[in-house]
């Protein structure tokens, strides 16, 4: 599952900067972070479905985990055809 994107809040820009080991870091507050925010009692939800529950805690069927592979397979081969 992705990580979240660093939230930060800005009092009246929609950036801010942070220093790091005397760098600075320029964070923009996108549509990603509004919608990691929106949405994230569904983000929680689907890491508690049936299926990555078996999948964490080896208990997945073979079959249902090579159904699962082949949808990623060709979700990967129309993203990269595209």
């Amino acid at each position: 599952m992705a990580i979240p994107p660093r939230l930060i809040a800005s009092s009246s820009s929609s950036c801010a900067s942070t220093s790091t080991n005397n760098s600075s870091i320029h964070i923009e507050e996108g549509l990603a972070s509004k919608f990691w925010i929106k949405f994230m009692r569904e983000s929680v939800f689907s890491m508690y479905t049936p299926f990555i529950i078996s999948l964490a805690s080896g208990t997945l069927k073979i079959d249902s985990f090579r159904h699962y592979i082949s949808q990623d397979s060709h979700f990967l081969k129309s993203f990269a055809h595209a």
